[in-house]
């Protein structure tokens, strides 16, 4: 018996030994990529971290103890499933480095080579049926639904509890129209600009647009214009928001400012009329609510099928925060758009890496981490927290429109080197972001 050889299974239509075959194609890839995933983060790269200084600076970040362990648990593991299969059936004399691949593929087929781990075919079919049945739902879904809440009647300035964060870099040039939408719901005074890492000349073009822009709102030269907290020394998204929130804090103990609620926004998210801070102050009435997401769409979908691709994930993953919020709370709020208590912020953004990929998912899991009445009062709270959602404002956000760009492949120490063109689509590929 050769040894991708399997034992007989049951006798079974060809439409359910199709089914079978593709669950141990993928769960053989699958094994195979969680095997080498945990390979690379439990040994490889802690090592090559220790003999090469600048290797968690510029190819990856320093791995948590943490992070190790549970890698070499997963790559362990698997090897040791992949082991037993091959040794149970064929012997030691199956034990090869040379035929690893091999003897994943037979353990991948556990339905045929153990019979007591072989559900009933019923089961099988009634499983794939029931995922064929949500593709075809999902279809429908995203042909015939879309998300449009009601409007507000009016739309009045929000007090001066309420502020909005914009954070940009190098956005001189296209930060105007998200700059003119807020203006229609808040006053000048009342919007931060984190411009973090920008050029000298694009730090003076932003200084130059929001006292244009100040000016033009109140009609006359004014002293409250748009605030700009410039970050010079790093361009990195999560230190700026740190960086104007530390500030903004320092004036709210200093009695300069009322704000107590803060927006943070994307450069090239326009909020629409219908955001009333009505809504968040209503949400805000949950003492355990400390932190808002908002539904979302993609504002450039038709531009090609990535970025309509990315619209209905945003659409599935709107039910699903609509559910989520019903039964407990969010996992995390989108980094397009979230809205906060100042000073919770604060205590989560001072846990946070700084990583950018990602930077939104960690704060809501700093959050959710801390959420428990044992911890909360770390973030300065009496009670639990949570992320409430605010189900009747749609915000739309421009979305990747390149799938990958070649140079995102190439380490960042190279790339610093050759400085490659960057792609007309002006945006990070959807490879990068994810």
């Amino acid at each position: 018996m050769g040894l991708l050889d399997v034992e007989s299974g049951p006798n079974l239509s060809p439409g359910a030994e199709f089914l079978f075959s593709a669950i141990s194609i993928l769960l053989c890839y699958s094994l195979l990529f969680l095997f080498l995933l945990g390979l690379y983060a439990g040994f490889i790269s802690p090592m090559i971290a220790d003999y090469v200084p600048s290797y968690d600076k510029i190819f990856s970040q320093k791995s948590r103890v943490s992070t190790i362990i549970a890698s070499c648990f997963v790559s362990i593991i698997i090897l040791g499933g992949v082991v037993y299969a091959s040794v149970d059936q064929y012997g030691f004399q199956g034990l090869n480095p040379a035929i690893f691949i091999p003897m994943l593929w037979n353990a991948s087929h556990y339905w045929k080579t153990y019979s007591f781990l072989r559900p009933p075919t019923e089961l099988y079919l009634y499983i794939f049926s029931v995922m064929s049945f949500e593709v075809a739902m999902a279809v429908v879904q995203c042909i015939f639904v879309s998300w449009n809440p009601p409007l507000p009647d009016a739309v009045e300035p929000a007090p001066e509890t309420h502020v909005f964060m914009i954070v940009a870099h190098n956005s001189s040039g296209g930060i105007e129209p998200t700059l003119l939408a807020l203006l229609k719901l808040v006053r000048p005074h009342q919007i931060y600009i984190a411009d973090n890492g920008s050029k000298k000349q694009e730090e003076e073009d932003t200084d130059r647009l929001t006292q244009r822009l100040s000016d033009e709102y109140y009609g006359h030269r004014t002293d409250k214009p748009i605030n700009v907290v410039h970050i010079s020394k790093y361009g990195n998204k999560t230190l700026a928001q740190y960086a104007t929130i530390f500030y903004l804090n320092n004036e709210i103990k200093a009695g300069r400012t009322k704000a107590r609620i803060v927006t943070m926004i994307d450069d090239d998210v326009i909020v629409p009329s219908n955001w009333s801070y009505k809504a968040i102050d209503e949400q805000f009435k949950d003492p355990t609510k400390v932190a808002l997401a908002y539904p979302l769409a993609s504002s450039n979908m038709d531009d090609c099928f990535c970025a309509g691709f990315q619209d209905i994930e945003y659409l599935s993953a709107n039910f699903m925060r609509s559910i989520l919020d019903k039964l407990g709370g969010q996992l995390f709020a989108s980094g397009a758009i979230a809205t906060w208590h100042i000073q919770p912020l604060l205590k989560v953004l001072e846990r946070h890496c700084t990583t950018f990929n990602g930077e939104d998912l960690e704060l809501g899991c700093i959050l959710n981490r801390l959420s428990d009445t044992n911890d909360s009062e770390k973030l300065g709270l009496s009670t639990s927290a949570r992320i409430g959602f605010v189900a009747d404002c749609l915000i739309r956000t421009a979305v990747p429109p390149c799938p990958v760009h070649w140079y995102d492949l190439v380490p960042a120490s190279i790339k610093r080197k050759i400085k490659p063109e960057a792609c007309s689509c002006g945006e990070h590929s959807f490879f990068n972001q994810r």
